[in-house]
């Protein structure tokens, strides 16, 4: 087998010894080099490499050498070295071990570096440091985990017993790297349980972010051409949910049939339009943002008083239900008007595409009353309907617009596309907006999916994941307050001094009696001013603090501690009241 990326080229060969493997390798590279002399092409040995995969132990390591080309002797890479190839590193045994090592060691000086800017007390805020490190780190200690992550899915036995105990200790060398990225970002203490730290930075243990990894390698395949060899060999899998093979783990992550984008409809060099050019088709100005409800009233007057108004919206509701409607104008009488429901198979974005091809279909019913003006309120969209060519999510229905627009049977020309600002006191977009809430009401089944929704679904797995491993090994000190790990807590906002205070009173690591007598801190005080030890929860019933600042009963710590309104009124507490500087005597 012959692949490779720009120059990079690869020969790969299955035989049952290394030495049957130099043989058939010998016969390939002297057919290249025949072919390079042919084409005037040279091939550099010095950055050529050899290694033999083999799990079996005290097997031979031969090297290969060209009977044609004497200056062409490649030495087999030595049994206990890695080779490096496209970023990725290849050991013997194809554990990836030795890979995980240098992606650890590079992630943890990063780590250490986000980790020198702040303390416990002073430093960048926890959200911008959240912003650097998910920018930095992941993405380098993740690049390439799909070619030797094995996907643990609901259809496939991925017990820890069943599993290569490299896998394991991978993902366990992974996480420690995201425990050191958690530090960086919060105000913590060193003991600070691991379940709390991914909990409160927002970062999902490294099991969720390779399986994310192999799910997005699965999803991008969908937009391939289907001559590509990945695409081949996903549609032979006889059977993605009983196959064993990384990739049908990982295609098997998505479940669901998705819809298929082409990404070949037009060559690479032709001219595509620019967005600023795409936004004055559609009547969009930036720079008159303010101005924009007011601008459209005024296009509203310059149209011919005959013209058809298309109006379509989408809508999501929170159990993830889309819908689409629209309605059609003539002389401010309603035509016509439609919802469809889409149920969870597509996103705001396909239905507001989805609404722009049923308000355009209906409408060159009534094409011969006037020109006809489609009025949508997403942007995006509407580019995407005057762009020649679509490769996003509803390629499909953007093809139907299209080709609808190519053959509207009107006298007036195509139909024009506008931008509507939201809620700009046009009856016709507000009218579109409550028929496609009521869409989100239906149910709805579909046979596919749309690429948008595929790529949220793999997020909320991702969430759902770092949700069931923060359940699953939380101190009992946070079953009290009764969190959960599915988003980005919000608490990040707070500032680092605030935010270090009330980590430390949500997990009980920090300046408290139980903690100074679990560590042994002898020469630790153990009381507040008070009198009284200190305990996460004493803050909220200190007598020291003067009665005009006190808590309520209302407010009782788990309150307090336990959600963002509880984490606000927390902070501005603790800014009136000095409170853990001037009331609570210091370890």
């Amino acid at each position: 087998m012959q692949f490779g990326y720009a120059d990079d080229l690869a020969l790969l060969h299955n035989s049952s010894t290394p030495e049957a493997n130099v043989v058939a390798l010998q016969q390939d590279l002297e057919n290249i080099l025949t072919w390079g002399d042919t084409m005037g092409i040279s091939f550099d040995p010095g950055k050529s490499e050899l290694m033999h995969f083999t799990r079996r132990p005290r097997v031979s390591n031969p090297d290969l050498h060209s009977q044609i080309h004497p200056c062409w002797s490649i030495p087999a890479t030595p049994l206990n070295k890695p080779m490096r190839w496209l970023g990725v590193w290849y050991d013997r045994r194809l554990s990836f071990q030795p890979h995980v090592r240098i992606v650890k060691a590079r992630g943890l000086q990063t780590a250490a570096h986000l980790k020198a800017l702040s303390s416990t007390v002073r430093g960048l805020s926890p959200l911008v440091a959240r912003a650097a490190a998910v920018a930095c780190i992941p993405s380098s200690i993740f690049y390439a985990a799909e070619s030797w992550w094995q996907v643990c899915t609901a259809h496939c036995d991925c017990e820890r017993s069943t599993r290569p105990q490299s896998l394991s200790s991978n993902e366990h060398q992974l996480n420690i790297v995201l425990s050191a990225m958690c530090r960086a970002i919060l105000p913590v203490y060193k003991t600070t349980p691991t379940a709390a730290l991914f909990r409160e930075a927002g970062i999902p243990p490294a099991k969720a972010w390779l399986n994310e990894a192999s799910g997005r390698m699965a999803l991008r395949t969908q937009r391939l051409d289907i001559w590509h060899p990945l695409v081949t060999r996903a549609t032979n899998l006889e059977s993605w949910r009983s196959n064993k093979s990384r990739l049908a783990r990982a295609f098997a992550l998505l479940e669901t049939p998705i819809e298929r984008i082409t990404p070949l409809r037009s060559p690479p060099w032709t001219h595509q339009p620019s967005n600023t050019e795409l936004h004055r088709r559609v009547g969009y100005s930036a720079t008159m943002k303010t101005a924009e409800g007011y601008r459209y009233q005024e296009w509203l007057h310059s149209i011919p008083p005959s013209a058809v108004l298309a109006f379509s919206d989408g809508s999501q509701a929170a159990n993830q239900h889309t819908g689409s409607g629209w309605v059609l104008y003539h002389h401010s009488n309603i035509l016509q008007q439609g919802v469809l429901p889409l149920g969870t198979a597509m996103e705001v974005f396909d239905a507001e595409a989805t609404a722009a091809y049923c308000a355009l279909k209906n409408a060159s019913k009534y094409a011969h009353l006037g020109p006809v003006y489609l009025c949508l309120d997403n942007l995006a969209v509407a580019t995407r309907i005057v762009a020649p060519e679509t490769c996003c999510s509803s390629q499909q229905i953007f093809d139907k617009i299209h080709a609808l627009l190519a053959n509207f049977p009107s006298l007036h020309g195509v139909p024009t596309v506008r931008w509507v600002p939201g809620h700009s006191q046009s009856h016709g977009n507000d009218k579109a907006d409550l028929l496609a809430k009521e869409g989100t009401t239906s149910l709805a089944t579909f046979r596919y999916i749309s690429y948008a929704r595929a790529r949220r679904a793999l997020c909320i797995q991702k969430w759902a994941l770092a949700d069931a491993h923060f359940t699953h090994h939380q101190s009992a000190r946070y079953r009290l307050l009764n969190l959960n790990a599915r988003n980005v807590p919000k608490e990040l906002q707070l500032s680092r001094y605030t935010l270090g205070k009330l980590l430390a009173c949500r997990s009980g690591h920090g300046d408290f009696e139980a903690y100074h007598i679990r560590f042994t801190h002898h020469d630790a005080n153990m009381r507040c001013q008070c009198g009284l030890p200190k305990t996460p929860d004493h803050f909220s019933s200190c007598l020291a603090v003067p009665r005009r600042f006190r808590f309520s009963n209302t407010h009782t710590s788990l309150a307090l501690l336990s959600t963002f309104n509880g984490s606000l009124r927390f902070e501005a507490w603790v800014q009136k009241t000095n409170y853990f500087n001037q009331y609570w005597s210091q370890h």
